[in-house]
């Protein structure tokens, strides 16, 4: 969800600058969120209507795998290696 911070708050309503903030917080790394809290404990605090289920897929689509697999390098590896 935070490949794309920019599309993350277009599509629900966010505090741009907290999700910026976070960002920062892990080195720009969206995949090092993970390893305190789910993105989705993250977004449910920030937004509490927020459903992984219904939201996820949606932006997930609008932010596009190019663009996942682009700033998340394990998410990369791991694909790059079903294509083998």
């Amino acid at each position: 969800m935070f490949s794309d911070v920019r599309i993350l708050g277009d599509m629900l309503p966010l505090d741009g600058n907290k999700l910026c903030s976070i960002m920062a917080e892990y080195g720009g790394n969206p995949e090092k969120i993970n390893t305190n809290r789910a993105p989705s404990i993250i977004l449910i605090d920030m937004y509490n209507a927020y459903k992984k289920t219904i939201h996820g897929c949606t932006i997930a689509d609008s932010i596009g795998i190019p663009r996942i697999r682009e700033q998340c390098s394990c998410f990369e590896t791991w694909i790059a290696s079903l294509l083998e």
